[in-house]
């Protein structure tokens, strides 16, 4: 299955849905959403996250997260090392260590870490529409386009999605 990305203007879609974007949005994601089972008439957000989302299990591999996030920016050279200390991460040619408490906090450890790695280009938020979830969904987007669109719509993004803060978990 191919990765999926929306543009600027697809994003945009999430806080204005005109209808002649949203006919062309459908019909561009027709086959995926037909592969999927998905219907129009989910809510868009729901949507977003099963077309543009990167899902992560509470009981997921940390290294295999840094890999599925990699996907989304593979112009950056994204990879991983588990070591006895935690991972060891390549981004765009650089290496960074996230370091491990090898306990069921460390997926949001990961998450924070390489949200941290790659903040000066990217950003990763939380649907929240999957937060009551075992499983999260997040959605990677060039930086300077969560910064237009928190300019733009504000309180509609933080209703759809949640900043990764220190506090961020698992329920």
């Amino acid at each position: 299955m191919s990765i999926n990305k929306p543009d600027l203007n697809e994003c945009i879609l999430l806080f204005e849905p005109e209808q002649e974007a949203l006919d062309s949005f459908f019909e561009k994601y027709k086959e995926e959403m037909n592969n999927r089972n998905l219907e129009k008439d989910l809510p868009l957000d729901v949507l977003f996250s099963y077309l543009f989302g990167v899902i992560v299990d509470w009981r997921e591999y940390d290294s295999d997260i840094i890999k599925y996030f990699g996907e989304y920016i593979p112009e950056k050279n994204v990879g991983v090392k588990e070591t006895d200390e935690g991972l060891d991460v390549i981004y765009d040619n650089n290496n960074f260590v996230i370091k491990l408490s090898f306990s069921g906090a460390d997926r949001y450890i990961t998450i924070r870490g390489f949200n941290g790695i790659i903040s000066d280009d990217y950003e990763i938020r939380l649907f929240d529409s999957s937060f009551y979830s075992d499983t999260h969904v997040f959605l990677i987007l060039p930086k300077t386009w969560w910064n237009e669109l928190d300019s733009r719509f504000g309180e509609k993004v933080s209703g759809i999605f949640t900043v990764i803060t220190e506090g961020l978990d698992f329920p």
